[in-house]
């Protein structure tokens, strides 16, 4: 298994002209691409920074997904389109461990939620967690961790209900029967 690659980077914006001046002027960034997507509510400009690319994302109103994440968060990184072995990861049809990693993709922790007490200390955890996942994968030698649901007999629980804004579509699922094999 080929470890993960990052095919872009989706920023939400509120001026896209500005923001491709901007990257331009700054990072030397090239437009390759322009289209409005009626049926997403957006308008996106996909640049060129290096090898690597950067979507600047407009919405095209409030209650379209960029829309209201736009609200309630503000300009920002939006989303990161990666692949596994050539192929897109859809996380809507991954199960979560733990409630940071994703089954079959390899070498990926997150750590979503909001900025209180409750999620300070779920991010501490899953902090400490990844710093033992790595001291183990050292001392054994080990370079790729991949979450995998190794028994037939599990099925989705329930997806987690994130809301719309936070990550629209993408809604990892998880299982009734545990463990998850890491």
């Amino acid at each position: 298994m080929k470890p993960r690659e990052i095919h872009h980077i989706g920023h939400a914006v509120e001026d896209i002209a500005d923001a491709v001046a901007t990257y331009e002027r700054l990072f030397g960034a090239v437009a390759e691409h322009h289209e409005t997507v009626p049926e997403q509510g957006v308008e996106a400009v996909s640049l060129r920074v290096g090898a690597d690319r950067i979507e600047l994302l407009r919405p095209l109103g409030e209650e379209t997904p960029v829309g209201r994440f736009m609200a309630s968060r503000g300009p920002g990184m939006h989303h990161v389109a990666f692949s596994v072995d050539g192929t897109p990861v859809d996380l809507s049809k991954t199960f979560n461990y733990k409630g940071m990693m994703y089954s079959d993709v390899p070498n990926l922790a997150s750590s979503f939620g909001y900025t209180n007490a409750s999620w300070t200390l779920k991010a501490d955890l899953t902090a400490e967690y990844i710093c033992r996942l790595l001291n183990h994968m050292q001392a054994g030698g080990h370079r790729i961790c991949v979450p995998r649901v190794t028994d037939p007999a599990v099925t989705d629980l329930f997806a987690f209900g994130y809301d719309d804004i936070a990550i629209e579509g993408y809604e990892p699922h998880a299982a009734i029967k545990a463990p998850v094999a890491v």
